[in-house]
C-alpha cells in the first residue's frame, strides 16, 4: 500500500521524479567530475517542513526558502532593496504562486554565491504579496547536484 505524500513535500518529490532531485541514496548530477565536486551545502529542514537557505547575493546576505516549484527566483520588496536588485519593467504580468496570484516586477542580480558557485547574472522577480524570497529553479538548475535525504537536502 502506498504511503500518503505529506502536501508540504510535494514539490520536492514531483522534482525528484522529473530528475531534479534525487532521492536518499542517488545524487542528480549536473555533468561535473566528482574530482572537481565542490564543497556540499546541508541545509536541515525547518519545522514546518520548509528548507531555508542563507546565501550572498550581491554580496548581502538573504534567507531564500528553497522552493522546486517556482521556475524563477522570486525577492520579498525588502530583499530586492536591501540587495539592490531594482525592477527592470513593470510588464503587469501576476505572479501564481502555491497560495495564490500576485503582483510582480522583474529583476536581476547580479550575483548569487551558493555551494562554492558563483552565478550571475540571475533572473528573478519581485512579489510584493511573497512572504518570504525563493530560491528557484533558474538556480538550483545551475548546481552540481540537489539531494534530498530525510529531513536534509544538500547541494553540491
Amino acid at each position: 500500500m502506498p504511503l500518503p505524500i505529506p502536501p508540504r513535500l510535494i514539490p520536492l518529490v514531483a522534482a525528484a521524479l522529473a530528475g531534479g532531485i534525487s532521492p536518499a541514496g542517488g545524487v542528480a548530477s549536473r555533468g561535473q567530475a566528482p574530482s572537481q565536486a565542490l564543497p556540499a551545502v546541508r541545509v536541515a529542514q525547518d519545522r514546518d517542513g520548509l528548507f531555508r537557505l542563507t546565501i550572498a547575493a550581491n554580496g548581502t546576505a538573504v534567507r531564500f526558502v528553497v522552493d522546486t516549484g517556482a521556475n524563477v527566483v522570486v525577492l520579498t520588496p525588502q530583499d530586492a532593496r536591501r540587495i539592490g536588485a531594482h525592477p527592470l519593467a513593470d510588464t503587469g504580468q501576476r505572479l501564481r504562486t502555491a497560495v495564490g496570484d500576485s503582483a510582480m516586477a522583474e529583476a536581476r542580480i547580479e550575483e548569487l554565491v551558493i555551494a562554492g558557485r558563483r552565478l550571475g547574472p540571475v533572473r528573478a522577480v519581485i512579489a510584493p504579496g511573497a512572504p518570504s524570497s525563493l530560491l528557484g529553479q533558474n538556480v538550483l538548475g545551475q548546481i552540481e547536484s540537489v539531494t534530498l535525504r530525510g529531513d536534509r537536502l544538500e547541494l553540491r
